[in-house]
């Protein structure tokens, strides 16, 4: 990209100047409690007056640091219960297999970028000072592919990120800019960029703020993200999607079916890379609607107009100074009192010097002393400086303040308490974790943010045909097709299969324990169970194997999943093998087919016997006509039978035959006792 004129971007930097400062004014008291809280953190807890005073009379200045604890309480809490992000279909342009393919893709996203760091590293800087961010960003993360790629990257110093002091909702995402800003050294910045000028930051006299933007060692360099409204034209296609069509022109809208089009409001969201004196890079539009810059907060307090922001120790500053204090008082006291010494008279230690002068360096074995008649007994040590009291129970006080202040208390630390049972334990920490809930619960609210940005972005990164890696909840991988042409219709617009690009999706948040987590918490439960009832051993088998860490327990899983295929408890799964016969049900059905051969050859038999007596009789039958001379009266009746029994057949039911039903029959004449005419 050609680099930009300085002259028409001067507008533009003079404004970004301002913003910068309006951003930072409105946070600046905040920041600083925030800055003093991270620095009392890592250890800085003494003023610096006091401590100078202390070190100069050879006083102990003791930082016994009990705030991490309960950092590292909410924040593992965090790594435990693990938000994740969830995608649901919201129109009928979408459905819920599709919805599993965003929720899978945004695992991928997640795993590749490793965002667990970054969600870490914000949810540490929210809990710890107040405040924290991580960004989402889109490039091409390959140098052998020309497909973009999207990843969640971590923003270490939470003070880099400067937002729009005008923004009111929680995610800033109605903020009109956002700047993530870098403090790097002059020669760091020339060999970046080597044709910009420093000229601008060298005058001792102020060009407006743009002496603001470096120093003599460093020059501030800033990630500049606007957001300006614009109107766009938007057309519904025939198959359900929307597309913009606000740059395209006439003929090529007339390769889309488009069926109505309409102007919306919208935005344009842009970065540059800037000094404060010129554009060093961009302008680049982002293709996604929001800026994709995630804020994680502390608690937030609104007093008027003004937010007044902390994180978790912002009050339990003052207890821990205490504790500190006492403790190093307490260290004194003991170390300036003498040793306890030996009392005896001097007759008692005469000649045996040289076991009395070393015995408070030296083990022996056991101390000579004389005799002496106006002693009471032997050399007798007198008692040591003791702890004092005052001291021991402001300690207890303050680390009492420190728990009351940040709402965690001993139990929820692993301490012990008069709870027994497992239930009450749980219980007892869950109470414990009411009282931090808020900083998790901001965490899962910026994730969903975070989520809502993917959703965004998925469908215009991956907008080609191509192979992506979805990745389940347990962990379990799936190369899918996605946006793949499978047909032309009548109108000539192609048909997608897996077009990730039709429909409306939102997001939920589930927070709970991690995969691995919940199925060594399954694993226990199921050994317990099996426990209580043996007898379902042979029924869960397959399941308990499934849920341990076991090497080889996925493939002792299968096995034994097949074993309960071919008795009948499970059913088979996608890729199962058939089933192995089972010999007693070979059994089984080889005697029931046995019987129903039995069956078969028993019925022919019958049959055969039946149609033979009938024959017999039939030949009687005959035999007796030819002897009464009746023979053509048998056949006359036959032939009548089988005539009424096909005009039966054919006439239709509920009509009224002739002759009043019957066999039918000649007008004016009556059928004879055999049914023929007469």
């Amino acid at each position: 990209m050609a680099k930009p004129d300085k002259q028409t971007d001067a507008e533009l930097l003079k404004e970004a100047r301002e913003r910068h400062e309006e951003g930072m004014t409105a946070e600046r008291e905040n920041d600083v409690d925030a800055l003093d809280d991270l620095r009392f953190i890592s250890g800085d807890q003494w003023d610096q007056t006091v401590k100078t005073a202390y070190e100069a009379e050879g006083k102990p200045c003791l930082t016994i640091n009990k705030l991490p604890q309960f950092i590292r309480q909410v924040t593992g809490d965090l790594r435990i219960n693990k938000p994740a992000i969830k995608v649901h279909p919201v129109d009928s342009g979408a459905d819920v297999e599709m919805a599993e393919t965003y929720s899978g893709l945004i695992r991928h996203i997640e795993a590749v970028s490793d965002a667990d760091i970054a969600y870490n590293v914000a949810a540490q800087n929210a809990t710890g000072c107040g405040k924290g961010a991580f960004r989402i960003v889109v490039d091409h993360f390959d140098d052998d592919s020309f497909d973009q790629e999207i990843r969640i990257e971590q923003i270490s110093n939470p003070f880099a990120v400067v937002f729009d002091p005008n923004a009111k909702k929680y995610t800033r995402e109605d903020g009109r800019y956002c700047f993530v800003v870098e403090e790097i050294g002059r020669e760091d910045f020339k060999r970046r960029y080597p044709e910009a000028s420093l000229s601008e930051f060298d005058t001792s006299e102020a060009v407006g703020t743009i002496v603001d933007w470096g120093t003599q060692d460093t020059i501030r360099v800033a990630e500049y993200w606007t957001k300006t409204p614009v109107i766009k034209t938007i057309g519904r296609m025939q198959v359900g999607s929307t597309l913009d069509l606000t740059d395209m022109a006439e003929p090529e809208r007339a390769q889309f079916a488009v069926e109505d089009t309409r102007e919306v409001e919208s935005f344009k969201i842009e970065s540059r890379i800037i000094s404060g004196a010129e554009v060093l890079e961009g302008p680049f539009e982002h293709p996604g609607r929001f800026i994709p810059i995630v804020p994680v907060w502390g608690e937030e307090w609104h007093v008027g107009d003004k937010v007044v922001r902390n994180g978790l120790i912002r009050y339990a500053k003052d207890p821990q100074r205490m504790y500190n204090y006492h403790m190093s008082a307490a260290t004194e006291m003991i170390s300036l009192a003498p040793k306890a010494p030996y009392i005896g008279t001097v007759d008692q230690f005469k000649g045996l010097e040289r076991y009395w002068n070393n015995a408070n360096i030296k083990n022996f074995a056991y101390l000579p002393y004389k005799p002496d008649k106006d002693a009471q007994g032997p050399p007798q040590r007198q008692h040591s400086a003791e702890f004092p009291a005052a001291m021991t129970n402001m300690s207890a006080i303050a680390t009492g303040d420190m728990n009351e202040t940040t709402g965690i208390y001993p139990p929820s630390l692993g301490a012990r308490s008069n709870e027994t049972s497992g239930v009450a334990i749980r219980e007892r920490k869950q109470e414990g974790d009411v009282g931090t809930f808020s900083f998790i619960d901001n965490l899962a609210r910026s994730i969903r943010y975070g989520g809502r940005i993917l959703v965004d972005l998925i469908p215009k990164i991956y907008d080609g045909e191509r192979i992506v890696r979805i990745l389940g909840e347990d962990e379990t991988e799936e190369m899918r097709p996605i946006n793949v042409a499978v047909s032309v219709d009548e109108m000539g617009n192609i048909q997608f299969a897996n077009d990730i690009t039709v429909g409306k999706y939102d997001v939920s948040i589930t927070t709970g324990p991690s995969y691995s987590t919940k199925r060594a918490e399954a694993s226990d439960s199921m050994l317990a169970f099996m426990s209580a009832v043996p007898e379902a051993a042979g029924l869960i088998g397959d399941l308990i194997a499934k849920n341990q860490d076991w090497p080889g327990g996925e493939e002792i899983a299968k096995r034994l999943h097949r074993v309960a295929v071919a008795k009948g408890i499970a059913e088979p799964e996608e890729g199962d093998p058939p089933p192995p016969p089972d010999p007693a049900a070979e059994t089984e059905v080889k005697e029931f087919q046995l019987k129903v051969t039995q069956a078969q050859a028993q019925m022919t038999k019958d049959k055969v016997e039946t149609e033979g007596k009938e024959l017999d009789n039939a030949q009687k039958q005959i035999d007796l006509s030819r002897q009464t001379g009746g023979i053509e009266d048998l056949v006359k009746q036959e032939v009548q039978r089988l005539i009424v029994q096909a005009l039966q057949d054919v006439q239709p039911s509920g009509v009224p035959q002739p002759n009043g039903g019957g066999s039918p029959g000649i007008a004016g004449q009556e059928p004879n006792a055999l049914g023929a005419q007469q």
